[in-house]
């Protein structure tokens, strides 16, 4: 009998964050690599639960009470983030003393390197970055550690020197790893991985699920973290001069539901869902949003034009920045900007159909890149397979 031994390939992510993006990149890693079995572990397993806790909590606050502290923070997060980019460019690498340090999140990726033995570790998030190549030092074999910026901009945290390559979604997020000292040959732009399931039903077999049961247009407002928070009055004034479409707006806070549920501008054909899915994403036929890069490629991927709400956090501001620059989506900077784009896009169809096409060819464009996946992969995998010896049992 013989017996084949696949090898493992981890991938690192924020639960929260990345989830739908990493079981999009582990599907394409499985077809592309048959030999190669992907192991998917979020930040659950390997930070601390109370840590988490405690920081998931203060960041609620934050997003919730005190957005003007949130802001600066980021701000001091970026400029920190700078500063340690300096550093690692005077001495090359990575400071020894941020190699040696250990500690119980360290020892758990460490575990899981011990564990599964992969050839190649990808992390979709700054911190798992970190920890992940803490890890491999003192793993002491040889395997390679990439960072995964599956975002429309980068985020200065994410740019490690010793790190063994990065996988980007697009040219910019590459150009500015390189500006920061990283070799471009170690830079591959795969784009968004992105799925999109069919359950096989109609459109109109989604609306009428959700409770839409005319053919109107559907705008579907989503305030991502922040829970529709920060665009609260956005929503109020769309309820308020909604006469030509369905609004349905996602928010998983209950009292914000709540709170909609009780205005008098709340009406026939505005809906309230807790979660952004994908029956969702299938029927609306404009989005708006915090600038929030799944949702806008998932967007782009159904021929959907966005309207981007304010930013609040640095990395925020990159993502909108990056997506007006190429006029991928109309800005909004109040209340009534957001009430006049969404008129605009909807009186107008050629406006409309402009915004669409940009983004589909975006997307396509985008989706196209995950062919460039395979060369550095095929390289690396060969490499580390030639130095073992799978054993035959009879």
């Amino acid at each position: 009998m013989e017996v084949k031994w696949n090898s493992h390939i981890v991938i690192l992510h924020d639960k929260d964050k990345d989830e739908k993006v990493v079981n999009a990149l582990a599907f394409y890693i499985e077809s592309e690599f048959e030999h190669c079995d992907v192991i998917k572990i979020d930040n659950t397993q390997y930070t601390d639960v109370f840590a988490r806790r405690a920081q998931s909590a203060a960041h609620r606050f934050a997003v919730r009470r005190a957005r003007k502290v949130l802001r600066l923070y980021s701000q001091k997060r970026e400029e920190k983030a700078l500063q340690f980019i300096k550093e690692q460019n005077k001495e090359k690498y990575a400071p020894a003393a941020e190699k040696e340090n250990k500690d119980a999140a360290v020892e758990r990726v460490l575990n899981v390197f011990k564990r599964f033995d992969p050839v190649l570790v990808i992390c979709t998030a700054p911190y798992a970055l970190n920890l992940a190549l803490k890890a491999k030092t003192l793993y002491g074999k040889n395997v390679a550690v990439v960072g995964a910026c599956c975002d429309f901009a980068l985020d200065p945290e994410f740019v490690r020197l010793d790190a063994d390559g990065y996988f980007v979604e697009n040219p910019e997020i590459k150009q500015n790893l390189v500006k920061y000292g990283v070799e471009p040959d170690n830079i591959y732009v795969i784009g968004m991985p992105s799925l999109k399931i069919d359950n096989g039903m109609t459109v109109a077999e989604k609306k009428h699920a959700l409770g839409i049961l005319d053919d109107l247009p559907v705008v579907v407002v989503n305030g991502g973290e922040y829970s529709t928070d920060t665009i609260r009055d956005d929503i109020v004034l769309l309820m308020r001069k909604k006469e030509n479409y369905n609004l349905v707006i996602v928010t998983p806070n209950k009292a914000l539901r709540r709170y909609y549920m009780e205005l008098p501008e709340f009406k026939a054909g505005v809906l309230l869902k807790e979660k952004l899915d994908d029956d969702v994403l299938d029927v609306m036929d404009i989005l708006v949003t915090v600038p929030e890069s799944n949702p806008v490629f998932a967007a782009f991927m159904r021929g959907v034009s966005v309207v981007l709400t304010q930013s609040v956090t640095q990395h925020e501001h990159e993502v909108r920045r990056y997506l007006i620059k190429r006029a991928l989506a109309i800005p909004s900077r109040t209340p009534m900007e957001t009430l006049f784009a969404v008129d605009e896009l909807l009186m107008d169809i050629d406006r409309r159909q402009e915004f669409r096409a940009r983004g589909e060819t975006y997307a396509s464009m985008s989706l196209a890149d995950i062919r460039n996946l395979a060369p550095p992969m095929q390289a690396d995998l060969n490499l580390r397979l030639a130095q073992r010896n799978p054993s035959d049992v009879e």
